[in-house]
């Protein structure tokens, strides 16, 4: 299970995403995880969406909530999830025919918790059009769909199809006026909390390849729905991972400052795609790297310096950080880090930054991520992902450099009694 406080994180930025996928607001790069974590300023990014936000984290906690209680799925709980998510929506845009049958957009009452009372259907990206339940059929649709979660069949299917199955075949029927895509996600993550307990994170920055699997579900194609929603998840995991690692281990920052006082006595992709997509998450990498080691010995003035070289032993890109002591006793030590880039292209994740840690039994750390999170641009949620990497990286170093010092120090005779902070760190989530 993962620790409250991440599961916290994770559903605060589902809650923000979903509601950047319907344009309710706009979200920037890095957006997301300063409202996640609630970094300061958080609130200055929605001025104006705040209760659109709020009432998007009250729908995952009521859904996680039903999920941990092993409520069932039900028209009533349905019509909760909705309630709550559009609760402070008063209107939704509907269109009416005018003069000459020409269609014209008309604000009209929103009724939460209560189904269509118009028909409506949507214009795909082909220009085709695609109508949802009749507005008569909708209660006996939503009655069919819940009988369905509640089958032998359904139970026995792992989480990530029933999130699949449930997700689309509740878009299908789109038994509110507004607000189905939001109660759609949020019934998705039911699922998954109840397996591990996160949320599927939709990025609106990704949501065209989210529109294109289930329209590929529309043309009865529906391992790609499937296949998205297994991505979601497994990108949620390696996200709490790193999460976690953040905020339950030491930061560099600390070991500066115990080493100061040490010192002072205190698919269809060539070659060249991949090549170019692996250089552009490595130089995005990169650059998280020396602003976090900047960052972390900016306050040492000269005490431990650092160097960043570039590495020559592999054929794919790779550094050398070295990290020197020059007070007390001169010690260094590096830290390599190395990019991997997989030439099967069936491959998932095909690329890979990898580099030691000391603070696990694997030889190796690593970073995965896949080709669309990486093209055209990077994502938010793999650039946030990167930054953690980075970070970890750092931590690493500075760890290795101060068991260095300290081991240095004792074998000049000082008898220090300085105790490594990884071992002194507390959980603090």
């Amino acid at each position: 299970m993962a620790c409250a406080a991440v599961v916290s994180i994770l559903s605060r930025e589902a809650a923000a995403e979903t509601g950047a996928v319907e344009n309710l607001y706009s979200l920037s790069t890095g957006d997301t995880r300063t409202i996640a974590t609630q970094a300061e300023g958080w609130e200055e990014l929605l001025p104006e969406s705040m209760g659109h936000f709020l009432d998007q984290v009250n729908a995952y906690e009521l859904i996680r909530e039903a999920s941990k209680q092993k409520l069932p799925v039900t028209a009533g709980l349905i019509r909760d999830i909705h309630k709550t998510v559009c609760a402070t929506q008063t209107h939704y845009t509907g269109h009416v025919l005018g003069p000459g049958g020409i269609l014209a957009p008309v604000k009209l009452l929103l009724k939460h918790g209560e189904y269509k009372e118009h028909p409506n259907h949507v214009i795909d990206r082909h220009g085709r059009q695609f109508s949802y339940a009749p507005v008569l059929d909708t209660p006996i649709e939503i009655q069919r769909f819940v009988d369905e979660l509640d089958t032998l069949e359904f139970q026995r299917a792992h989480p990530v199809v029933k999130a699949a199955y449930a997700h689309y075949s509740f878009v299908r029927i789109h038994p509110f006026a507004d607000g189905n895509g939001r109660v759609a996600r949020a019934l998705a993550s039911y699922f998954t909390y109840q397996l591990c307990d996160l949320p599927l994170v939709v990025y609106a920055d990704r949501k065209q390849t989210y529109r294109q699997a289930l329209e590929a579900a529309d043309l009865g194609r529906y391992q790609g729905i499937t296949t998205y929603m297994t991505d979601l998840l497994i990108d949620a995991a390696g996200r709490a991972r790193q999460e976690l690692r953040i905020a339950t281990h030491t930061t560099p920052s600390t070991y500066v400052s115990a080493m100061l006082d040490l010192v002072t006595g205190t698919g269809d992709l060539t070659v060249e795609d991949t090549e170019k997509v692996g250089n552009r998450f490595w130089e995005a990498f990169v650059a998280e790297l020396k602003s976090s080691v900047a960052t972390a010995l900016i306050r040492t003035d000269g005490t431990i310096t650092y160097t960043i070289s570039r590495s020559d032993e592999y054929s794919q890109p790779g550094l050398w950080i070295t990290a020197i002591v020059t007070r007390g006793a001169e010690v260094s030590v590096t830290q390599s880090c190395q990019l991997e880039i997989s030439r099967d292209m069936a491959v998932r994740s095909m690329f890979k930054i990898r580099w030691d840690h000391p603070e696990t039994d694997m030889v190796h750390e690593s970073l995965a991520l896949r080709f669309d999170d990486l093209h055209p641009t990077i994502s938010d949620g793999a650039q946030a992902r990167i930054k953690l990497a980075a970070e970890d990286v750092v931590g690493a170093l500075c760890q290795k450099l101060f068991t260095e010092l300290k081991s240095a120090l004792g074998r000049a005779g000082y008898d220090n009694h300085f105790i490594d902070p990884a071992k002194n760190a507390t959980n603090a989530i």
